[in-house]
C-alpha cells in the first residue's frame, strides 16, 4: 500500500511540475516530433544487387524494425532529457526552499520585532501625519531616490520637511517608551500621552531582558535593520532562496516597514539611478509589491464572486 501511495506522490509531482513548466516540455515534444517527421520523410533507397535486394528487413506500419529501434532510442533519449530536467529542478527547489527557511527564521527570530519597532515609533511621530502613509500604496514607491520622494508628494520641499520634522520629533525618546513597554506595566501609549522623557542613565537601563539585543539610539536601529535586510534580500534577488516561499509569511511586516523607510532609503540614495544603496531591498521591494498587488485582484474576484452567489439580484417580471 505504501508503494502504490508514494509512486502515486511521485506521479502527482511530476504531473505538477509538467503543468508548472508545460511550455518546456511541449517544445521538447514538438522539436522530436518534427525531427521524426524529417526523418520519416528523407528519401530511401534499396540496395540491389545482381538483381536482388542485398538486404531484406521486417516492416512495421512501413518502416524497419532498425528504424522503429532508433525511435525507441530516441523517445528513451527525450525521456531521460525531461527527467534530468525535472530532477535539477527538483535539487534546485530543494536548495532554494532551505536557504528560503533560513532566511525566514533570521527575519522571524529577531527582525520582525525590529521592523515593528521602527513602525511603531513613526507611527507614534509627527513623522506619521507628514508622510501620509496611510494613503501611500506600496506601488508608489519604486526607484526609491529623492526625485521619486518628490514626485510622489508633489512637494520639492519634501525632504527639507522630513529631516525638520524628523529632529523636532525627537524619535529617541519615542523608541525609549516603547521599550519601556516591553519590559513593564505601562502601556505604550500612556507613555506617550504623559510625554515621558529619560535619562541617558534611565534609558540605559530599559535595555534589559526582551530589549538588550537592541541599539542604544533609534537611528542605529533603522540602519541596522536595513543593512540586515539588505543581506537577507541579496538571496532572495539572486535566486538562491525561491522569494515565493518567503514572500507569504514575511511580505506584510516587509512592504510596511521599506514603506516607512522609503525616504531615508530615498535620501541615502539621493538623486541616483545607479550606483544605488539597497538595491536588493528594492528589488524584493518591487517583486512582492506586484505579488501583493496581484493577490489583491484575485482577492476581489473571488469576492465577487461569493457576493454574486449569496447576493443574486433578482429579476422582475
Amino acid at each position: 500500500m505504501n508503494f502504490f501511495q508514494d509512486l502515486f506522490a511521485k506521479l502527482s509531482n511530476l504531473l505538477e511540475y509538467a503543468k508548472e513548466h508545460w511550455f518546456r516540455i511541449l517544445f521538447i515534444f514538438l522539436t522530436f516530433i518534427l525531427f521524426c517527421v524529417v526523418f520519416y520523410f528523407i528519401p530511401k533507397t534499396n540496395i540491389i544487387e545482381n538483381n536482388a535486394l542485398k538486404e531484406q528487413n521486417v516492416l512495421i506500419f512501413g518502416i524497419t524494425l532498425e528504424n522503429w529501434f532508433s525511435y525507441l532510442s530516441m523517445i528513451a533519449l527525450i525521456i531521460a532529457a525531461v527527467w534530468a530536467i525535472y530532477q535539477f529542478d527538483k535539487s534546485n527547489t530543494l536548495k532554494q526552499q532551505e536557504r528560503a527557511s533560513e532566511i525566514a527564521k533570521s527575519f522571524s527570530d529577531k527582525l520582525t520585532i525590529k521592523c515593528s519597532i521602527i513602525c511603531e515609533v513613526i507611527k507614534g511621530s509627527e513623522l506619521y501625519s507628514l508622510l501620509e502613509l496611510d494613503s501611500k500604496r506600496y506601488d508608489d514607491f519604486k526607484i526609491f531616490n529623492t526625485n521619486e520622494i518628490r514626485n510622489i508628494y508633489v512637494d520639492d520641499n519634501i525632504i527639507e520637511k522630513y529631516k525638520k520634522k524628523r529632529k523636532e520629533s525627537n524619535l529617541d525618546m519615542i523608541y525609549y517608551r516603547l521599550l519601556e513597554s516591553f519590559i513593564s506595566d505601562t502601556s505604550f501609549s500612556v507613555l506617550m500621552q504623559e510625554n515621558k522623557q529619560y535619562s541617558v542613565e534611565e534609558a540605559r537601563a530599559l535595555f534589559i531582558l526582551d530589549n538588550s539585543d537592541l541599539p542604544f539610539k533609534f537611528g542605529m536601529l533603522v540602519s541596522n535593520v536595513l543593512n540586515e535586510l539588505e543581506y537577507l534580500c541579496m538571496g532572495l534577488s539572486s535566486q538562491a532562496a525561491g522569494s515565493k516561499y518567503v514572500y507569504q509569511s514575511l511580505h506584510q511586516v516587509f512592504l510596511r516597514t521599506i514603506r516607512c523607510l522609503a525616504v531615508e532609503i530615498a535620501m541615502t540614495n539621493n538623486k541616483s539611478y545607479s550606483d544605488k544603496y539597497y538595491t536588493n531591498i528594492i528589488h524584493v521591494y518591487n517583486e512582492w509589491t506586484n505579488l501583493y498587488i496581484l493577490s489583491l485582484k484575485k482577492e476581489d474576484k473571488l469576492k465577487n464572486k461569493v457576493n454574486k452567489i449569496l447576493d443574486p439580484k433578482v429579476k422582475t417580471v
